[in-house]
């Protein structure tokens, strides 16, 4: 059985991107393997099916009109966001099974901050990709908050230098907090616990370390704890998983123990959810860990 903090930390955590890098499936593997994992013991930890704006139809061709079948979907658009909307409304509005949950994008102006507000329908959860180490952070995160808009963190990448330092994972989810701006995260987090890890699936591929999507996770329960900026750059370092251990009542790891309200309080407005071009890695390591 699975202990309730776990599940309040990672139920719908993992938004399926299996068309992106380093999977890079085609579509129709992807979406085979999406329904496969919705129909699987293991279908709590799932979140959307994240796809570009420009492979909608294709979708709905696999997909079809069984509205009993509805995908929820995290939809990826493009530097005309009107046009990409007009595409999602058209596409979605006659296929019933496609259901925009959200939308992703990325800005690293206040205007354009405020022209993605303008054209995205409110109802959608709406993820801004920020520059994680932009001087400008702290105004981008504060224009966010005025929109009601929210944002999206690349913690990683297919080479060593795509992946951000601790500090700046750090210092983004602090400003996202002060600024009350729920934050994604995308890239680099198929594995529970930060490790020197190859970053492709490609034999000869280099190797980087990589954050845990735990330490992500557990960082934004401690910003909910009053943490400093210290402690979480040493979560989200940390690579020991030998003393994790959960219950119903909280996690605890290493020299830190968290409860599930601040668990769940961060889940809520913090941290919601990360990108995973593999569901089942994230899952298959969690069952190695004996978390599930």
């Amino acid at each position: 059985m699975v202990a309730g903090a776990v599940r309040a930390l990672l139920a719908g955590v993992v938004d399926y991107a299996g068309l992106f890098p380093p999977a890079a499936l085609p579509l129709d593997e992807a979406a085979a393997n999406y329904r496969r994992y919705r129909q699987s013991d293991d279908a709590w930890m799932l979140g959307h099916f994240v796809i570009p704006a420009s492979q909608l139809s294709a979708l709905a061709g696999i997909v079809g009109s069984d509205a009993r079948a509805s995908w929820p979907l995290s939809v990826l658009v493009g530097d005309d966001v009107v046009d990409d909307v007009a595409t999602i409304h058209a596409i979605c509005g006659s296929t019933p099974a496609l259901d925009v949950r959200s939308a992703e994008l990325r800005a690293d102006s206040v205007d354009r901050i405020a022209a993605i507000a303008a054209a995205l329908p409110a109802r959608w959860e709406r993820y801004v990709e920020l520059p994680v180490s932009s001087p400008t952070l702290p105004e981008l995160m504060r224009a966010l908050a005025a929109h009601e808009l929210r944002a999206k963190i690349r913690t990683g990448g297919v080479t060593p230098e795509s992946i951000p330092s601790a500090e700046s994972v750090a210092g983004f989810l602090l400003h996202a907090a002060g600024a009350r701006v729920p934050v994604k995260a995308t890239a680099g987090l198929h594995h529970p616990v930060r490790g020197h890890f190859p970053l492709t699936y490609a034999p000869d591929a280099p190797t980087g370390e990589m954050f845990g999507f735990l330490n992500v996770f557990l960082a934004g329960a401690l910003i909910r704890m009053g943490a400093s900026r210290t402690e979480l750059i040493a979560m989200l370092s940390s690579s020991d998983a030998s003393a994790l251990v959960a219950d119903d009542a909280g996690v605890r790891w290493d020299r830190w123990t968290v409860g599930r309200a601040q668990i769940e309080s961060a889940r809520a407005s913090l941290v919601t959810s990360f990108g995973s071009c593999s569901f089942r890695e994230p899952v298959d390591e969690l069952a190695h860990l004996l978390l599930l």
